[in-house]
């Protein structure tokens, strides 16, 4: 088992931002997504965080670690753990933090490929270890992560899904990003 999962949620989400105005939620939810990252959006009856669930799938998938990629002024993330958990604990994963810093000219970060990097950078002992990728803005299974957390002969892993299962226009999947797997 790699026990170590690495969360994408650096993104602005500035797409699900523009959206807001024309979606049922309440006036409360749409505060929160316009200030937070679209994972802590409170979700579900509980109205807790997407992350929270995310992470609680993760622990039950036996992840140990988790090392969460955000942006410099991304502090919801910390007052998230620091109200849910402790500041560098949370439902027993180690949570380690590193920040996505955007390039001088740019507005918005770089890719996946950046922030893993910058991830690394940040944290050098990642460099020796297995551990395995995911979007901090989906939610994926217990099985799914449980899937990736199996002993296996590839170093590394990243979840992805075949674009014929989603179920979704060709115009929504062509913004997707692309992996060609063999």
């Amino acid at each position: 088992m790699n026990e170590i999962l690495i969360i994408m949620a650096g993104g602005a989400s500035s797409r699900m931002k523009k959206s807001l105005a024309s979606v049922n939620l309440s006036e409360s939810t749409k505060e929160i997504a316009l200030k937070q990252h679209k994972s802590l959006i409170p979700v579900g009856k509980e109205g807790r965080p997407l992350l929270h669930y995310l992470l609680k799938n993760a622990v039950r998938a036996g992840y140990r670690q988790v090392y969460l990629i955000t942006s410099p002024e991304n502090e919801g993330f910390k007052d998230f753990l620091k109200t849910e958990g402790q500041e560098n604990e949370y439902l027993g994963l180690m949570v380690h933090f590193a920040i996505q810093k955007i390039p001088h000219g740019r507005k918005k970060p770089l890719g996946t490929a950046d922030a893993l990097l910058q991830c690394i950078e940040q944290h050098p002992e990642l460099k020796q270890k297995t551990f395995t990728i995911c979007n901090g803005d989906n939610l994926y299974s217990e099985d799914a992560l449980s899937d990736l957390n199996k002993e296996r002969t590839s170093p590394n892993a990243l979840i992805s899904y075949s674009s014929r299962g989603l179920q979704f226009s060709d115009e929504r999947i062509s913004k997707f990003a692309v992996i060609d797997i063999d």
